[in-house]
């Protein structure tokens, strides 16, 4: 059960990942949780990472992702990799908040859902860093499968927040 709590797994060791990498691209990757509970019938993350989200610590969260830039200054950007970074909604707030309150400078990106999606996280994540990018995932059969999503709240967020960035 030790994989049910993230924050007790070490840190991840980059010092096997070649060098070229950051080098040439300048990308690192992190991840805030794992699992996803959405049900969509395209997707494999619920088999390869669970059906229940197990979250990080946001503080743990952020001290690795501002050490990636410390240990190695050719990272210029960084991709969070979780299935979707904004459910549960509560923690992205707590990682974006963290990363305000630590002034992160770092560009990153996400998989972002409408799903669950306000106008407190869209603000959040405008905040985070001046040119963050998300790639929106919405599908017919998440819209489905989710019988709370509310289209015209959620969705109207996500536009405003993509008019912000742009």
């Amino acid at each position: 059960r030790a994989f049910a709590r993230l924050d007790s797994l070490p840190m991840p060791d980059r010092t096997r990942v070649d060098p070229r990498y950051g080098e040439r691209y300048g990308i690192e990757s992190l991840q805030t949780k794992r699992g996803c509970v959405l049900k969509c019938e395209y997707c494999t993350y619920p088999l390869i990472e669970g059906a229940l989200n197990r979250v990080r610590d946001p503080v743990t969260v952020v001290d690795e992702f501002v050490a990636l830039r410390e240990q190695d200054p050719a990272v210029r950007h960084v991709f969070v990799v979780d299935s979707v970074f904004n459910l549960p909604v509560r923690h992205a707030k707590e990682v974006c908040r963290e990363l305000i309150r630590r002034g992160n400078r770092t560009p990153w990106t996400c998989y972002a859902n409408p799903l669950g999606f306000d106008e407190e996280l869209a603000r959040l994540m405008s905040r985070v860093e001046s040119e963050p990018k998300f790639v929106a995932v919405l599908r017919r059969a998440v819209v489905q499968r989710a019988p709370l999503f509310r289209p015209s709240r959620e969705v109207a967020a996500w536009r405003r927040l993509l008019r912000e960035l742009a």
